[in-house]
């Protein structure tokens, strides 16, 4: 059911850590611009996923939520619904909560494919493979927009003890899906150096705060074609945006 231009509704965002956000803003751009002038939307950090339960609870007026790190496949088994692309990737970015009759209906739904698609297309050159940094729930999105564009690609991943090649490598897309250099531990890079890298290869960070991280100097400085998460977090948001007040 279409929310309402006259009524209070509440949206948020559902991590650990969301702090660092920039949804909140975003969106109240989006409520004042199309009229929606009783919209809020909230930051929530979780410890574990099971605390949605009692917060859809104990917030009648939650319409839906978006979901970060860690929770975008642990969300999933507490869905009702869940689109078929969202269930493909194997994470989910963005749920719409329906009550009717007592009952709480939970719809997922994966907008971050869209958002790095859209990052991906204004690279300055077609990346011929690619290395995904990480293999949590953002991951599993880029690893699908990369299938569809028919890149190849490997995984880095110090948990999952997953190293990178030793080798040189040309025309070679990074993609960060780590939280590593993501504001305050804005020191911090994942990885260590560059020097494998020519001035060939580019990197989508998928941090967006600071707006210029670690790894981005790094390749700054090597002549890399760096980009961060500003663009992926806009077109995501507004994709979402659509899902709830639809």
């Amino acid at each position: 059911m279409p929310i309402s231009k006259i009524q209070p509704f509440l949206l948020g965002l559902i991590g650990n850590p969301v702090e660092h956000s920039r949804s909140p803003q975003i969106f109240s751009r989006f409520f004042s611009s199309e009229g929606y002038l009783h919209g809020q939307y909230s930051l929530f950090p979780l410890s574990e996923i099971k605390e949605i339960t009692p917060l859809i609870h104990s917030h009648p007026d939650l319409i839906g939520f978006n979901v970060t790190i860690p929770f975008k496949s642990d969300i999933i088994p507490l869905l009702t619904h869940i689109s078929p692309q969202a269930k493909a990737i194997g994470a989910v970015n963005t749920v719409k909560i329906e009550r009717i009759d007592n009952q709480t209906q939970l719809y997922g739904h994966n907008t971050d494919y869209f958002g790095f698609e859209g990052s991906l297309n204004l690279l300055p050159q077609k990346p011929k493979q690619a290395i995904i940094i990480g293999t949590g729930g953002s991951s599993k999105a880029v690893s699908a927009v990369l299938t569809a564009h028919e890149i190849p690609f490997i995984y880095v991943s110090r948990s999952m003890g997953l190293t990178l090649p030793d080798q040189h490598f040309t025309e070679t897309l990074l993609v960060n899906c780590t939280p590593v250099g993501m504001w305050p531990n804005i020191d911090a890079s994942p990885l260590p150096s560059l020097t494998q890298f020519d001035s060939s290869c580019s990197l989508i960070d998928l941090v967006y705060n600071p707006e210029q991280t670690l790894i981005m100097q790094q390749c700054e400085k090597n002549g890399i074609f760096a980009m961060n998460g500003k663009l992926m977090l806009e077109i995501q948001a507004e994709k979402a945006w659509h899902i709830f007040k639809s």
